[in-house]
Parts: C-alpha cells; structure tokens; sequence
C-alpha cells in the first residue's frame, strides 16, 4: 500500500511539476529614475544685499557760542566747499578788530621811522627792538581776532547736500548743537557680506552692479573699494565695501541695494534640485551603481544655485549616476530599477488607445 502511495505522488510531480509549489515573487526594486553628474562650465555671478552710505557725512556744528546772525544755506541744495552756510553774531569782534588794526597801522608808521633814524644813528638799538616788538604784537592781535571771527563763521568743508535744519536767526548756539547735515553722496559706499568660501572670486577693483527697489530699471555701476580685514566667526562672512555712481543725486544714504559681482566662469559638477534630500543643515543624494542595480545614500556640499539646479562641491564626481525621481522611497543600498521617464509602457499606451476607441463608439 505505501509502494502504491508513493507511485502515485511520483506520478503527480512528472505530470504536474508546479501542482502544490507557487514561484517565490522577486525582491521589489521600485522604479527611479537616473541622472549622469556632468562637469559643466558656468557663470555664477554672487549676489548680496548692502547698504548705502554717504561717501562723506557730517553734523555742522557751531565751534563758539554766539547768537545766530546769519542763515546763508537752502535745505536739500548742493553746496561747495569753503562756502559760508552760517554766521553768528560777530559785532564785537569786527569792531576789536577795527580797533586793532588802526593800532596796527600805527605800529608800522613808528617801525618805519625807527629803521630811517636808525640809519642816521638817531635811535638805539634798544628803541628799535621795542618798537620792532609793538608791531610784532599788533600783528599777532590781528590774527587772534580773525581766528575768533573764523570761529563765528561756518563754512562747508568739502562739496555736499545740505540736509533739513531746524536752527532760526537769533538762536543762541554753542559746540555740540546740530545746525544740519552735510552728505557728499556723489558717489555711494554699499557695505554687503560674503561668505568666505567666495573670497578667492573677489579682489579689489572688481567691477559690480547694484539694483534699489526705488529705481529697478536702472542699472548702478561700480567697483569693490575694500575688503575687510577679518572674517565673522559667527556668520563666516566678510564684510565688502564698493563704491557705486549716484547720477543726478538720485540715490539716499541708508537704501538696500541688490549687488551683483561678476565672477570669471568655472567648472562645476551640476544636479537637478530635486534629487536632494535635505536633514537638519545636511544635504544627501542616492548614488546609482548600474553594476548592483543599487541605490547608496551620498552626504554631500551645495554650493550656488542656478535655477533648478544646484552646484555640488563635495561628495560627488565627474559620470557618476544618481537618483533624481523615486529616491523618497527607497533606502540606503536598496535595489532600484532605472525607468526613462520620457518613455511610455506600450501596455499604458494599448489601454488609452483603446479606452479612447470605446469612448467614441458609445452613442451620446
């Protein structure tokens, strides 16, 4: 009876080999799609918000106090230097100096007799010298006298915008109390930061441009003045100052201005943005290995972006395959099927063929 069994389950295994035993299914590898990393020269210009700065300012202020005589500027004018914006009251000056200078005269008309007797031998040498010295002293009252008017008068020290005021004729005033504001914004300094890994695309003199929100159709020129001595610990950046046109006087002190710096072209290895997988303020991408048909997790560094590309630095090398589609799916070392995303299945396209086909013949 077992021999008749066992004839039989031999049997069963001959005729029908897959009776009672299913295939295993395949390990899934899920569909993505691949990128080959090309080395690729770009012109990747750095872009950095400033601030405008006067390219000299500063506060007028009285050196004396005295009682405003004097208002001889027009708010928000153009004034050159050495013209008199203010006097004070200088009435006792002008009249000590009155007075000084006939005593002046004086002296010079006695100097001058002495040196004539002098030749004849009618006067000492002592009287001389005394009256060589009366001169010498009424000279000196002189210059003291106009130094004093000088600090009753005040004068632009370089070409400038003067700006608003809030000082009247007959205030009295003293060092220390703002009578206005003197800019030189001719030209304007921006101060923006860089982050240092760019300071060997950056030297002085280096051409730049420079946008305000209040005028975005005209393009500032300009140039990289200085380059700060020290990087920020905090932001590793550095602080750049350029120096950019002010044609007709258009531009303000304190206005953000958009700066753009032309950088020389260079080779960079280039991925679609959507490949990387961002965590925390790390950056990966999955490395494909067409050999394995695996897909291995790759830590790497960004550098600029270029619309919906991003530079890699570091991580990365020249042909290498990654993961651009699919990726969020998938773990460290799993195994991937590659898919031309461009390509249509021929089943996909059978069915909307024939989906659409049966649409059609079915009556309205």
């Amino acid at each position: 009876m077992i021999f008749f069994y066992r004839v039989i389950l031999f049997s069963s295994l001959i005729l029908y080999p897959n009776l009672g035993f299913s295939k295993q299914p395949a390990a899934y590898a899920p569909s993505v799609v691949i990128e080959t990393v090309i080395s690729q020269t770009i012109h990747t210009p750095l872009e950095a918000l400033g601030t405008t700065k006067a390219l000299n300012t500063i506060i007028l202020t009285p050196n004396t106090i005295q009682k405003v005589s004097e208002i001889l500027f027009k708010e928000g004018t153009l004034v050159h230097k050495g013209d008199i914006l203010l006097r004070l009251n200088q009435q006792e000056e002008l009249a000590t100096l009155d007075s000084a200078l006939a005593l002046l005269s004086e002296a010079k008309e006695t100097f001058n007799r002495a040196q004539g007797l002098k030749k004849s031998n009618n006067i000492s040498d002592a009287a001389l010298k005394e009256r060589k010295t009366a001169l010498l002293e009424a000279e000196a009252r002189i210059n003291v006298l106009q130094a004093q008017i000088k600090d009753l008068t005040l004068a632009a020290p370089f070409d400038g915008i003067i700006g608003l005021s809030d000082i009247s004729l007959g205030e009295l005033v003293q060092p220390g109390d703002r009578i206005a504001t003197l800019s030189d914004i001719s030209s304007l300094k921006v101060d923006f930061d860089v982050p240092d890994l760019h300071l060997k695309d950056i030297k002085e003199g280096q051409t730049i441009k420079a946008f305000v929100d209040a005028y975005p159709h005209i393009t500032l020129k300009g140039e990289i003045k200085t380059i700060d001595t020290s990087v920020n610990p905090n932001t590793r950046t550095v602080m750049i100052r350029a120096l950019i046109e002010n044609q007709d006087y258009l531009l303000k002190p304190g206005m953000i201005a958009n700066v753009i710096i032309e950088t020389s072209p260079r080779e960079a290895l280039l991925i679609e943005e959507k490949s990387i997988l961002q965590e925390g303020d790390k950056s990966f991408v999955f490395l494909f290995n067409p050999k394995t048909q695996t897909a291995s997790r790759t830590l790497v560094t960004l550098g600029s972006r270029l619309k919906s590309k991003v530079e890699v630095l570091t991580g990365l090398k020249d042909t290498q395959q990654i993961i651009t589609e699919g990726h969020f799916k998938i773990r460290d070392g799993a195994k991937v099927t590659p898919h031309d995303p461009l390509r249509i299945p021929k089943e996909q396209t059978e069915k909307k063929q024939t989906k659409s086909l049966t649409k059609s013949e079915t009556p309205p």
